[in-house]
C-alpha cells in the first residue's frame, strides 16, 4: 500500500543572533508606533489650542498677546490662565480689545519653547510676549558671576516617547501631592480600584505588567502603584530598593525633580516620618538643591520647628536668586533678543511661591521688560486657605499645576501689571 501522506517539513531552528534581530525589529516596531500615536494625539491637543487660539482673533484690530511656557501654561482649556486672563483684560477695557493667545507646549522646556518661537510670531503677530518657562529644564546650575555654561543638545529629546516617559514620571508620581486621588490607568485591568487589593495582587498585577526584566522598573512601576492606591509605607519600600539597585541615577537623566528621593520623601511626609522625610530631601538637594530646600522647609512646618523652617527657606531662596540653570538663562535671553528685534514687548512671569530673584538676575542690565512677582501673593493665599485650593498637584515640589483659582489668582496679578503700563493708562475703567 502506497503512502500518501507526504512527510511534514521540519521548521528550522532560528539562531540566536537571529532571535536577537527579530527581537530588535519588534522593538523598533512598537516605538514607531507608540511614536506615531503620541504625535497624532499631540495634533489633536494643538488643534484644540488653535481653534480657541483663532476664536480669540476674530476681533482682528485687538491688542494680541502670546503666551509660551510649558504644562503649566498650556493645561486647563477654559481655566488656563492664558483664557482667564484675556477675560479680566476685556471685562473692564474701554476701546482696547485684548486677545490673549495659549501657546503653551506640555511636557517641554525652554529650548523646545525658543524652537517654535519664530513660526509663532510669524503667525500670529503679537503685540506683547507673556512666558513662564525654565521649570523642566536640565543643566548645571552655576552662581550667577560665572559665565555661562555649554548647552549640549541630545538628539533623543526630540522623539514624543522620550518626553512622554518623562512627563510620566514627574507629572504621575506626584499626581497625589496635594493630597489628591488618581486613577492608574494601566494597574486598573488587573485589580479592582473599588475594593483594597493584597500586596500579593498589587506584586502580581506589576509583574504581568511590567516583567521583570529590569528590576529597577519593575520596583519603579510597583511603587508607583502603590503611591496611587495610598500605600504609603510599601511604596517607600519599593522606592529603597529603585535606590538600592543603582536605579536612580538612571531616573535622574529623565526627571525634572531629581528623581526617586523626592517620592521617597512624600511617602515618608504621607506616613508622618518627617525624620525619614528630611533624610531623603537632604538626599535630594544633590541633585536639585531647590526643590530639596523647599521640601525641607515644608517637613519642618509640618514638625512645627520654625526657626529650622524659616532657615530652609532662606535657603532655597538664597540658591535661587544666587544661582541660575545655565540652559535657561541662554534661553531667556534669546527670547529677549529676538523680541527686541520685531520691537515686542516681554512679560517675564515667575512661577507661583518662587523668588523673582532669579528672573531679574537673568535679565540684569536690560531694560523693556515688565516681571510678575508671585511669591508672596500665593504664599499668603495658601497660608490662608491651603494648597489645595490653588493647585492640582505638586510636581515641582513647592508648586504645581494650578486648577482654575489658582489660574485666576495668577491670571489677576498679571492683568494687574498690563492695566498700569502707560500705554493703557486710558483703557480702564
Amino acid at each position: 500500500m502506497v503512502n500518501i501522506l507526504k512527510k511534514t517539513k521540519k521548521i528550522p531552528k532560528r539562531s540566536f543572533s537571529q532571535k536577537i534581530k527579530v527581537l530588535a525589529l519588534g522593538i523598533i516596531v512598537v516605538f514607531i508606533t507608540l511614536e506615531i500615536a503620541l504625535r497624532f494625539a499631540g495634533l489633536v491637543f494643538f488643534r484644540m489650542q488653535e481653534y480657541r487660539n483663532r476664536v480669540s482673533l476674530r476681533n482682528k484690530s485687538s491688542y494680541r498677546i502670546v503666551c509660551l511656557g510649558e504644562s503649566t501654561t498650556a493645561m486647563g482649556g477654559v481655566n488656563s490662565y492664558p483664557t482667564q486672563l484675556e477675560e479680566i483684560l476685556n471685562q473692564r477695557s474701554i476701546g482696547v480689545k485684548f486677545s490673549v493667545l495659549n501657546l503653551g507646549i506640555p511636557a517641554s522646556n525652554t529650548a523646545a519653547i525658543l524652537g517654535e518661537l519664530e513660526d509663532n510670531l510669524r503667525s500670529y503677530n503679537p503685540d506683547m510676549v507673556i512666558s513662564m518657562m525654565g521649570a523642566n529644564d536640565k543643566g548645571e546650575y552655576v552662581p550667577y558671576k560665572e559665565g555661562l555654561a555649554g548647552n549640549k543638545v541630545n538628539l533623543t529629546k526630540v522623539f514624543k516617547t522620550y518626553k512622554l516617559a518623562r512627563f510620566l514620571w514627574f507629572y504621575v508620581v506626584s499626581k497625589n501631592s496635594a493630597g489628591k486621588s488618581a486613577n492608574n490607568a494601566d494597574i486598573a485591568d488587573v485589580i479592582n480600584q473599588d475594593q483594597p487589593a493584597t500586596r500579593k495582587e498589587v506584586e502580581a498585577a506589576a509583574r504581568k505588567l511590567y516583567g521583570e526584566a529590569s528590576p529597577g522598573l519593575y520596583f519603579l512601576n510597583l511603587a508607583n502603584d502603590y503611591f496611587i492606591q495610598k500605600r504609603y509605607g510599601e511604596a517607600a519600600e519599593c522606592y529603597k530598593k529603585v535606590i538600592g539597585l543603582g536605579f536612580q541615577d538612571r531616573i535622574v537623566k529623565i526627571s525634572s525633580h531629581g528623581g526617586v528621593y523626592y517620592s521617597l520623601g512624600e511617602c515618608y511626609e504621607k506616613l508622618g516620618r518627617y525624620k525619614d522625610a528630611e533624610v531623603a530631601y537632604q538626599k535630594l538637594i544633590k541633585e536639585r538643591p531647590d526643590l530639596g530646600y523647599a521640601k525641607l522647609e515644608k517637613v519642618y512646618e509640618q514638625e512645627g520647628q520654625v526657626q529650622l523652617a524659616k532657615e530652609y527657606s532662606e535657603k532655597a531662596k538664597a540658591f535661587n536668586g544666587g544661582y541660575y540653570n545655565a540652559v535657561t538663562r541662554h534661553n531667556y535671553l534669546e527670547l529677549k533678543r529676538i523680541l527686541d528685534l520685531k520691537k515686542i514687548k516681554l512679560v517675564s512671569v515667575q512661577y507661583p511661591t518662587r523668588t523673582i530673584e532669579p528672573l531679574q538676575n537673568i535679565f540684569s542690565g536690560q531694560e523693556d521688560i515688565i516681571f510678575v512677582d508671585n511669591e508672596n501673593l500665593f504664599k499668603k493665599a495658601i497660608k490662608e486657605n491651603g494648597y489645595n485650593k490653588y493647585f492640582i498637584d505638586a510636581c515641582y515640589g513647592d508648586f504645581g499645576h494650578c486648577n482654575r483659582e489658582g489660574n485666576r489668582l495668577l491670571a489677576e496679578n498679571i492683568a494687574k501689571l498690563i492695566k498700569g503700563l502707560p500705554i493703557f493708562q486710558t483703557a480702564f475703567l
